[in-house]
């Protein structure tokens, strides 16, 4: 898949030579961009299978998977800085929250250039 943009927060892909606006975040349609930090994988769904979701072009569609809360308790933490002076850093927290229930906490900040003008 090859990314590209045309409008802020919109994000169009080509899959197999075909342009396609169909992006899912947890299999519902989504309209705009999505904080990578919160997506724990990408399903592409390539061909017609992508009718799956509903309609959709020949090339397939996107469905990014989000993190969800983990019974066990786990760390993660990420800094990332380029060669255009863009700072980044994510936390990544969960853990149970009593027998039933579990949590998850993420949070990020970006600071400094874009790759956009």
């Amino acid at each position: 898949t090859n990314p590209t943009q045309r409008n802020a927060g919109e994000e169009n892909f080509f899959i197999r030579g075909q342009e396609t606006r169909f992006i899912y975040r947890d299999g519902v349609r989504r309209w705009r961009g999505h904080d990578p930090a919160l997506i724990e994988r990408v399903e592409v769904i390539k061909g017609p299978a992508g009718i799956l979701y509903g309609q959709t072009l020949p090339g397939g569609a996107l469905n990014y998977v989000t993190k969800t809360p983990q019974g066990k308790t786990a760390v993660e933490a990420a800094a990332r800085l380029d060669d255009r002076g863009l700072m980044r850093g994510d936390i990544d927290l969960t853990g149970p929250a009593g027998k039933l229930l579990a949590y998850r906490f993420i949070a990020g900040l970006e600071k400094g250039a874009t790759q956009f003008d």
